[in-house]
Order: structure tokens, then C-alpha cells, then sequence
């Protein structure tokens, strides 16, 4: 029989709030307009700034499951981050199973009558959450982004977040990627992919790809930005004046350049340019066609053109032949 115990009160945990670049930046998390419940804290086997979790149904701990369990409407607060989703599930164990746990002193047990103790070391013991999921309607917000998915799970251990279902999508301040298969982040390596049909979109330039891949590093002012972006498999790169498709390219957001290799064709307007290697300046719209990758040797290799005269509009008639005198 299922050990329940329900608690009508708010959960803290470190959920996969971290997941947005934007979280790396953390601030004191401002209170909740009207919340219906208290908070309590949570371990988690990352320790940090406590997560508070709201849901309309409630909180319950179902111990023999190990895990608690955030019904209908539940939301996760940290920072300027917040997870919505119809359910949040945190799974727990004891913090001596984690890894790395081996020779840590046991942290003392709670102080009786404290609102801040973790329900889940009520039996004695001390415990952690290890991993998190959310379920159905998942939204990831933050202060500059939001993602959106149908199931999100997050692995405390890997410090790794995916997002899967239908429509999922981030939207941030300047972009917007899609996939068909998932969205991940990996705080650790500061990267996100985009797994199947993957499309990011920025002002009037679209790439899409089998495969995308962004490094985020800090700027000036200490968030998280784009730093390079990578596209493997049916690259697809559209500009306003020009088209380029390859099998790989890597994005330099600071220089403003994309470099494609593999298979690469270039279209403008009719006109075609084939070869293995293009480098395309985003800034000044100038783009350059190579039979070989750089430092390879060219051989017999040559960059092959297909163009297409403009014709002059026929309805475009010839001064000389207006029917005046010769």
C-alpha cells in the first residue's frame, strides 16, 4: 500500500529553473502575488537558492515511491525564473546514494516545529532530489526568455533539462528556435541543442537544420547571450539577398560570420554557386565560394556556376525606334 502523505503547502526545490541561460543570473525572488500556501525548502543534490513550487490540488509526499508530488496548476519560482506545468514530480533519495556523497557528515535533523524543514527527512535521515519532471503544458520563463514543451525532464546530477512534445519553442529577446524532437540544455557546458527540424530565426535570417547547437558565455553585463552556434545535416542558411545550403556550418555571433562546409551551394536570385566551403558576412552581406575546405589541397576541384542572364522588359521600348525621323 502507497505511504501518502499530502501537504497543502508550497515545495522548494531546485528545479530545471537553472535550464535558461538567463537563470545564471539569480536575485532574490520577489513574493508571489496572493499564493494560497506557505513555503517550505527542499534539498537538492546541487544545493542553491531554494525553489518554491505552488499547485492548486496541493503537495503529496508518496514515500514509498520516493518522490513528491505538485498537483494541477503547479508553478516553481527562482529567482526571475519560473517553471509552469500541470504537474511537477521531484524524485528523492538519500543523500549518501549520490555520487560523491561518500565521507560527508550527515547534516543534523531538523528543528522541531520549523517551518523550513524538508518533509522528507520526517522519518530521520537526510535526503536530496535528484531528479524533477514537469507534465503537460510546460513553460520555462525567465526575464529575457521562455520555452515551451509538453513534458520537461531534469537530471540534478547531470545538471541537464529536456524539453520534449508538441510546438516546442524558445523565444528570446531576439530569436526564435523550434524543433520537432526536443530542446536541451546543459548547464554545466553552457549549451543548448535543438534535435529534428530544428530552425532558429533572427530578424530577417533563418537557419534550419537536423541538428542545432548553441554555446551561451557571458556578456559585458554578466547574462547569458548566444556566443557560437553550430547546424549539422540539411543546413539550410536564408538571408534577404542570398540562400546557402551545406551539411555543417558554425555561427561566430561576434564577428557576425557563418561559415559552411560540405556540399555547399549559394543562390542568388537564379544564379547558383557550388563548393565545399563558403564563408558568408552577415554584415555586409558579402559572401565568399571555395572548391576545398582552408588548408586543404584543391586538386582537380573547381567551384562550379550556374547563371542566368536578365533579359531586358520587353515592354521597355528603344528611343531610336519611336517613329521619329532617323
Amino acid at each position: 500500500m502507497k505511504q501518502i502523505r499530502r501537504f497543502p503547502l508550497a515545495l522548494c526545490l531546485l528545479a530545471c529553473l537553472t535550464a535558461l541561460p538567463a537563470a545564471a543570473k539569480t536575485r532574490t525572488a520577489p513574493a508571489p502575488a496572493a499564493p494560497a500556501q506557505p513555503g517550505v525548502n527542499l534539498g537538492t543534490s546541487k544545493s542553491g537558492t531554494p525553489v518554491e513550487v505552488y499547485a492548486d490540488d496541493g503537495i503529496e509526499l508518496v514515500q514509498n515511491e520516493r518522490k513528491v508530488v505538485a498537483h494541477r496548476n503547479a508553478r516553481a519560482v527562482r529567482g526571475d525564473v519560473t517553471v509552469y506545468a500541470d504537474t511537477l514530480i521531484a524524485y528523492y533519495r538519500n543523500k549518501a546514494a549520490g555520487p560523491g556523497a561518500a565521507g560527508k557528515a550527515a547534516p543534523p535533523p531538523p528543528t522541531p516545529g520549523k517551518t523550513d524543514a524538508n518533509p522528507m527527512d520526517s522519518q530521520g535521515g537526510s535526503s536530496e532530489i535528484w531528479r524533477i519532471e514537469a507534465i503537460g503544458h510546460v513553460i520555462v520563463k525567465s526575464s529575457t526568455d521562455t520555452a515551451y514543451g509538453d513534458h520537461g525532464d531534469y537530471n540534478i546530477d547531470d545538471d541537464k533539462v529536456v524539453l520534449t512534445g508538441q510546438n516546442l519553442r524558445l523565444i528570446t529577446t531576439s530569436d526564435v528556435i523550434t524543433a520537432r524532437d526536443s530542446l536541451e540544455y546543459w548547464n554545466q557546458k553552457q549549451q543548448g541543442v535543438a534535435r529534428g527540424n530544428a530552425k532558429a530565426v533572427h530578424l530577417d535570417k533563418t537557419v534550419t537544420a537536423d541538428v542545432l547547437t548553441a554555446d551561451f558565455a557571458k556578456n559585458a553585463q554578466g547574462a547569458m547571450e548566444i556566443e557560437k552556434a553550430h547546424a549539422d545535416g540539411h543546413v539550410v542558411l536564408t538571408t534577404p539577398t542570398e540562400t546557402v545550403t551545406g551539411n555543417h556550418s558554425d555561427y561566430d555571433v561576434a564577428k557576425g560570420m557563418v561559415y559552411v562546409t560540405g556540399n555547399v551551394q549559394l543562390t542568388r536570385d537564379k544564379n547558383t554557386l557550388n563548393g565545399q566551403y563558403a564563408t558568408v558576412d552577415l554584415n555586409s552581406g558579402i559572401s565568399n565560394l571555395y572548391p576545398t575546405l582552408p588548408g586543404a589541397k584543391s586538386g582537380h576541384q573547381r567551384v562550379k556556376g550556374y547563371f542566368v542572364p536578365q533579359h531586358k522588359n520587353k515592354d521597355t521600348k528603344d528611343p531610336s525606334a519611336a517613329g521619329g525621323k532617323p
